[in-house]
């Protein structure tokens, strides 16, 4: 990254495949690696908020072994973050295979009304805002945590949609893997439809 301001935290959730090798190989040659492992499975959610909790910034970006990120990434949300001065920041993604591969890119655009958005995602019947975002370190407990459906519409937008302040920087800064074994392989139909998000729906549409 050419930010250099920057911390790794990485969260072991009891895998077997020479995660702890590859990491502490790498700790011997820099110093911004901090790294966990989980004594007891956790699962994804446990294990992000676990990342997030250690992080000593002020800024987190969540995402899985599988992706990576644009050289520039950082640097290029942190600039502007000085500009916007909001609570997330979501940028495009480049979709990869298995293999590393561009397949496709995920585009993005601003919503600059919580109605606006609330109503592109009824009518989209997905997701319009990526999971991977730059976001207030102590926010990410609220927006992740709360419920864990990561792109389910009830993860972060509704509970916080009113008073969230999210900006869209029109830059592919991410490379997001699509494969076989991903938590998530479309960008379509994953909206959660239980009674809870339609009753919020309904009050905040109407």
């Amino acid at each position: 990254q050419s930010y250099t301001n920057r911390e790794i935290v990485v969260v072991n959730d009891c895998s077997s495949d020479g995660t702890d090798e590859v990491v502490h190989e790498a700790q011997k040659l820099r110093k911004d690696i901090v790294y966990f492992r989980n004594e007891v499975n956790q699962g994804n959610a446990n294990s992000m908020a676990l990342a997030a909790s250690k992080a000593s910034g002020d800024f987190v970006i969540p995402f899985s072994d599988d992706d990576d990120l644009d050289d520039h990434a950082l640097e290029e949300f942190v600039t502007f973050w000085r500009r916007k001065k909001s609570d997330i920041i979501y940028c495009d993604l480049a979709v990869t295979d298995g293999s590393g591969a561009e397949q496709a890119q995920w585009k993005y655009r601003n919503y600059y009304r919580n109605y606006e958005l609330l109503n592109t995602l009824v009518m989209a019947d997905g997701n319009k805002i990526p999971e991977t975002f730059f976001c207030r370190r102590e926010l990410y407990d609220q927006i992740y945590m709360q419920t864990y459906s990561r792109r389910f519409l009830n993860t972060y937008y509704l509970p916080h949609l009113r008073k969230l302040k999210m900006i869209h920087l029109p830059k592919t800064l991410y490379r997001y893997a699509v494969h076989t074994g991903s938590t998530f392989s479309s960008a379509i139909g994953l909206f959660d439809r239980s009674k809870s998000t339609q009753n919020y729906i309904n009050a905040a549409m109407f």
